[in-house]
Order: C-alpha cells, then sequence, then structure tokens
C-alpha cells in the first residue's frame, strides 16, 4: 500500500460469483478493514495462536498434560508446577513468542491507533494482555535470560535442549519440531469468562495488484486457491484450511508422518478473536513491546514501561511519516 499497489477486487468477486460466506469470517473483515470496505485479496490459509508442550517432561515429572479449556489461570499455575530444578538441570514452565501474543490478543484490541499509528499500550485492553503474559516471567525460575527477549531464547529451549515444558506460539511450528522433541498441542488458553474464543486468526493472503495486465486471469488464479479441492490439498500439506466447513482438516497434514496421532484439531479455536488493524509501523510497536517487557523484568512497574514504551513510539512514528 506504500507503493499504491493494491487493487480493490470487489468487482471480480462480483463477476465470478465468489461466495464470500464460504470463508472463515474474520479472514475477510480483516480484509474490509484494511480496503475501507473493498477487499484487496482472499485468504488461503491461516495459522492462530496455540500451546505446544513437551510430553516427555510432563512424564518425568509425572505431571497431568495441560488440558483441552485450560485458561490463562489455569496455565499460570501450571507454568509454575512445572518450573523446577532437577539434578542441576533449571526446567522451565512456559516460554512464548510474546510480541504475536499482543499483536493477535483475545481481547481484540489494537496495539496501535490504526489512523495515527500513535500507541495504545495504555489503554486497559492492551495493558490487561500484556500484563497477563509478562507474570509468566516473574516465576522464580522462569524469568527472562538475561532480562533480554528474543525468539530464539524462547524457542530453542523448548525444541533443542528441551528444558521448557510449554511454548506458545503460531501453528506451524511443528514443522521444526518434527525430530526433535515429543511434542503435542492444546488450544491456546481462554480468558475467564471467554471460553472457545482463541487469538486473532493470522492469514495468508494473495492479492491482484494494481499493475496487474490482465485482472480476469489473475482473479481466477487467486479464486482457485479458496476452492474444496485447493483447500484438501493444502490441508494434507499441513496448512489450516481458511474454510467455515472445516471438513478438509479431517485430512490434515495427512502427506507428514510426523504429525500423526497428534491433537491437530486444537489448531482451528471454535472461534477467532475479532480481527485488529495493523497500521504500517506495526513493527514498531511490536519492537517496544518487547522493550516495555524486558524493562518490567528488570524491576520497571509496568505503567513506566509501557508509558516509556508508547512514548518511543510516538515518536518514531512521528518521524518515518514526516
Amino acid at each position: 500500500m506504500n507503493y499504491n499497489l493494491q487493487s480493490d477486487i470487489t468487482d471480480l468477486i462480483t463477476k465470478y460469483k465468489v461466495d464470500l460466506n464460504r470463508l472463515e469470517p474474520t479472514a475477510m473483515e480483516l480484509q474490509r478493514k484494511m480496503a475501507g470496505g473493498g477487499i484487496y485479496g482472499l485468504p488461503s490459509w491461516t495459522r492462530s495462536l496455540i500451546l505446544y508442550y513437551n510430553k516427555d517432561l510432563f512424564d518425568k515429572f509425572g505431571i497431568p498434560y495441560p488440558k483441552e479449556a485450560i485458561t490463562w489461570d489455569g496455565l499460570y499455575e501450571l507454568a509454575r508446577t512445572m518450573t523446577r530444578q532437577d539434578s542441576g538441570t533449571n526446567f522451565k514452565g512456559l516460554t512464548m513468542a510474546f510480541d504475536f501474543g499482543l499483536m493477535l490478543n483475545q481481547l481484540e484490541s489494537p496495539t496501535q491507533d490504526p489512523a495515527t499509528g500513535k500507541a495504545l499500550f495504555m489503554t486497559e485492553p492492551i495493558k490487561k494482555a500484556f500484563e497477563n503474559q509478562a507474570r509468566f516471567y516473574k516465576i522464580p525460575g522462569n524469568e527472562l535470560p538475561g532480562n533480554r527477549y528474543y525468539l530464539d531464547n524462547q524457542q530453542n529451549p523448548f525444541y533443542k535442549d528441551k528444558t521448557v515444558a510449554m511454548f506458545l506460539t503460531l501453528s506451524g511450528a511443528e514443522k521444526m519440531y518434527k525430530d526433535s522433541v515429543n511434542w503435542d498441542v492444546v488450544p491456546y488458553p481462554a480468558w475467564e469468562g471467554k471460553p472457545g474464543i482463541g487469538s486473532q486468526s493470522y492469514p495468508t493472503y494473495f492479492f491482484l495488484t494494481s499493475t496487474s495486465k490482465n485482472r480476469d486471469a489473475a482473479f481466477q488464479v487467486l479464486s482457485y486457491t479458496i476452492s474444496d479441492e485447493f483447500q484438501k490439498y493444502a490441508a494434507r500439506a499441513g496448512n489450516i484450511t481458511i474454510l467455515k466447513d472445516t471438513s478438509a482438516m479431517n485430512d490434515f497434514a495427512a502427506d507428514l508422518p510426523y504429525v500423526k496421532g497428534k491433537n491437530v484439531k486444537a489448531m482451528i479455536p471454535p472461534k477467532y478473536a475479532a480481527p485488529t488493524l495493523k497500521t504500517k509501523y506495526n513493527a514498531i510497536a511490536n519492537k517496544e513491546l518487547l522493550a516495555a517487557l524486558e524493562a518490567v523484568t528488570k524491576g520497571t512497574d509496568v505503567n513506566t514501561a509501557l508509558r516509556d514504551a508508547a512514548e518511543r513510539n510516538d515518536k518514531q512514528v512521528a518521524e518515518q511519516s514526516k
């Protein structure tokens, strides 16, 4: 959109009688928000946040596996239980993809004002989501390594070192874990009083650009990716269907032997959280929220950390928007 390459395909959707009601609704809602009521692209598959866990560690310590309908508070208690020392090794209960948890939060709140890019870090939904996730790093023994956050020091201990019991991240990570850890999954933890609501959907879209010389031919290829035929093929290859009818998932990852016997139904929540529009400054928000997390783990109070992060966000957005 920075280069004006977006193209509204509403006319082609009408011309070729494409039934958008077949698609997971929040994926299309996000498109309409992005295009101001129009549609720039069609979703072909999606991902969402889920909870991976190491079955061997739970077996080792005689603790039951995470429950299907685990809540955030229940997960916190389980993380405390699984955080321990054994034979000189420190085992952590939980690590996470912290920034994705905020960006795709279940409280359905954007981290930046969609119109201006200014930080919304101090608004109650984002502050609540931030505090909820940050508390896990205050569990003794489960602290952020060196008070620094980066994905490798969250993910590698789970599937390489095998010293982390649970890891919150986007579905699709099983492609990395296949040969290294005895994993399984349960749905993303729910907020008390909001059972069954997962994270926001994280779709992959294909777009038709404004420079297209043959819009009709391009659109017909585009629309094929939401056909039943393609969706069945994509699901067999390990991609989560974008269709409301999730029967394509009956053969999910059938072509991937390392997924056999896993709880793959957990990868689609009963309901995705409503989508929030990301701005072109989204990377700034992610970076500053991670900096706020590091400040909190070093002892700064949450209000100060988020206020400082918001000021840095707004300053950088102002500089980039000149």
